[in-house]
């Protein structure tokens, strides 16, 4: 099983980055129609999410001509504790902005195979109607092959100023990633410009549209 550093080592730099180069690949695949790669990599201990954003970016902004990067980490089950719940929160805000909004500031409580989440804005409706509890549920099997049942407490219901902030927050979120998609074309069309200087991952095609590549 080869590592991050064999991979990647002549196109992105790891000088700032050094220790995620032992990470070791479990699997990597590539679809060459939307020309995005995934990695699933396997830590010695839980890392920053953001830590783990920065890498994807940093991938991203390569020579290697992709539209999209996505690390799927894992972690000894042992490392498990109730301060990784921060970095769930971390990959909510990023993946949905409303949920994000009704669900922060919560803290966790594991007991046995119970995980409470007890909340401070309210929101239990729409949390359950997003299916957080599920999404929380499988970050952590993912993530740490552990199962929780996952359980809303604390202050369940929504009041009308929270529901006002929840609503300007989406409207904000939903400008930055209007921007955002006006970045990325810009970035596409520079990309086009000096296509010749760019590089593709040549790894052989499978049936699957996903194809698992055994290094």
């Amino acid at each position: 099983m080869k590592n991050l550093g064999n991979l990647l080592n002549k196109y992105i730099d790891f000088n700032k980055i050094e220790f995620l180069k032992s990470a070791l690949l479990e699997f990597i695949a590539i679809d060459y129609s939307k020309r995005a790669l995934s990695l699933s990599l396997l830590f010695s201990k839980p890392l920053k999410r953001t830590i783990l954003f920065d890498l994807e970016k940093s991938i991203l902004n390569s020579n290697l001509n992709l539209k999209e990067v996505n690390i799927f980490p894992k972690f000894p089950k042992e490392t498990f504790d109730e301060s990784y719940y921060n970095e769930i929160l971390e990959y909510i805000r990023k993946k949905n902005s409303v949920m994000y909004e009704v669900i922060r500031d919560s803290h966790i409580e594991v007991n046995n195979n119970n995980l409470r989440i007890y909340l401070k804005h309210g929101g239990y409706e729409i949390l359950v109607n997003k299916k957080c509890d599920k999404l929380i549920q499988k970050i952590i099997k993912d993530e740490f092959d552990l199962f929780f049942n996952v359980l809303f407490t604390g202050n369940v219901k929504v009041n009308l100023d929270e529901t006002v902030n929840i609503l300007k927050y989406k409207k904000e979120s939903e400008k930055i990633i209007r921007q955002k998609i006006i970045e990325d074309v810009e970035k596409e069309e520079s990309l086009n410009l000096k296509n010749n200087e760019t590089e593709i991952i040549n790894i052989r095609k499978s049936e699957a549209l996903f194809p698992i590549v055994d290094f």
